[in-house]
């Protein structure tokens, strides 16, 4: 029983039997198996999930495409308008300026610094990356940043499996507390040798009683576990 969740956001071990794949990064929970390396780091699927990924996030949004479009005409009008200034206060100084061409050049650094075009060419690329960063804290990633304009108008929520909205572990619900307490302290002495998502959710479900000495234990698949 493999648990592939970190590959395909499913919590529920996935048994393989003879012949099967193996996705890099599962995590054998209960069982034993021998596996054969088939591909290089660079084929597996995380790989590929990382590539794609990397290509669609590269896609520009409305808004930042507005914003290059913007920046490509803004910045000519802004150098030509300092060039101006510095042109008006070289050729026309003020009448107790000693310096004009000093305080031309003033001028036209002050028109440059004013209206930088950063403020518009990274202002929305930096944005969208905090979003971006935010929703993968958070365990979101982002394929299209095409999307982020629309974020909180959604209609629909569609999810392609449980495992994306679950925890992925099991809760025992009820029935324990019929046991003698005998029995529920050998319970769960022999459920906290293993780690099967069952015999995990019953030791967390009495991890307040006493553990007993377990000389053997065994697993057997499909029915749970032995123990003396």
């Amino acid at each position: 029983a493999c648990d592939e969740s970190l590959m395909t956001g499913e919590a529920i071990p996935i048994v393989k039997r003879k012949g099967e794949s193996v996705l890099g990064g599962t995590i054998l929970v209960q069982g034993h198996l021998t596996y054969k390396v088939t591909g290089t780091a660079e084929e597996s699927a995380l790989q590929k999930i990382i590539e794609m990924v990397e290509r669609d996030i590269g896609h520009k949004s409305a808004y930042v495409r507005a914003a290059d479009e913007i920046v490509r005409w803004f910045v000519p009008v802004v150098v030509t308008t300092a060039m101006a200034v510095a042109a008006l206060y070289w050729l026309f100084p003020a009448s107790d300026d000693s310096t004009p061409g000093l305080t031309a050049l003033l001028r036209a650094m002050a028109v440059l610094l004013i209206s930088c075009p950063c403020a518009i060419g990274i202002a929305a690329p930096t944005a969208e990356s905090h979003v971006l960063n935010g929703l993968a804290a958070i365990g979101a990633i982002v394929r299209n940043r095409g999307c982020l304009p629309f974020l909180g108008k959604e209609t629909v929520i569609v999810f392609d499996k449980t495992g994306t909205v679950t925890e992925g572990r099991y809760i025992v619900r009820s029935g324990l507390d019929q046991l003698e307490l005998e029995d529920q302290a050998a319970l769960f002495s022999t459920a906290s040798l293993s780690i099967h998502p069952v015999a995990c959710a019953v030791s967390r479900s009495l991890a307040d009683m006493q553990k007993l000495p377990v000389d053997k234990l065994e697993e057997v698949v499909g029915f749970g576990l032995k123990s003396e």
